[in-house]
């Protein structure tokens, strides 16, 4: 296979992938305003890095799972090393965005489940009406899902780079 195909392939492999993503992007706009918002409240240990979440519809009511992506070394010794970015998480504002809370737990994974995720502090209620007063499930995982890929690269110089 010669160069220019293989980066031709990628290339619209990548087209294809953000087509089928904005297709599938199906959240109403109080959630992606909310998203956007509770993204701020995660105060990384480093200069950079990056919130990832999952989200989907669950029983009648939106869920949705933050994250703090794990940094990878690019180049040198370590390369493709990955590790975690310690974060605070300011869980009181995120309590004072919701007009009512249902239930808020701090949940303990168990390793066998497969999963990558250790803790995840969960608030089930209704919004306030800033966001439409929607009912919501949130989430705080303590590390990343394990398909999840890094959210920084560390390079060898030290310097630290979005992705």
């Amino acid at each position: 296979m010669h160069a220019h195909t293989t980066i031709q392939f990628l290339v619209q492999r990548a087209e294809a992938l953000a087509q089928r993503r904005n297709r599938k992007d199906r959240k109403p706009g109080w959630l992606t305003q909310f998203i956007n918002e509770t993204a701020d409240l995660f105060e990384p240990e480093t200069e950079a890095a990056r919130v990832g979440f999952e989200c989907h519809f669950d029983e009648a009511a939106w869920r949705v799972h933050f994250y703090l992506g794990d940094a990878e070394h690019f180049g040198g010794m370590l390369d493709g090393k990955r590790q975690r970015i310690a974060f605070d998480f300011d869980l009181k504002q995120l309590l004072d965005r919701f007009e009512l809370v249902e239930s808020l737990r701090n949940r303990i994974l168990s390793a066998d489940e497969g999963d990558e995720r250790s803790t995840v502090i969960e608030i089930t209620g209704v919004l306030s009406a800033e966001f439409g007063g929607q009912r919501l499930t949130v989430g705080v995982l303590s590390r990343p899902p394990r398909e999840a890929g890094p959210g920084v690269r560390i390079h060898p110089n030290g310097a630290i780079e979005a992705i």
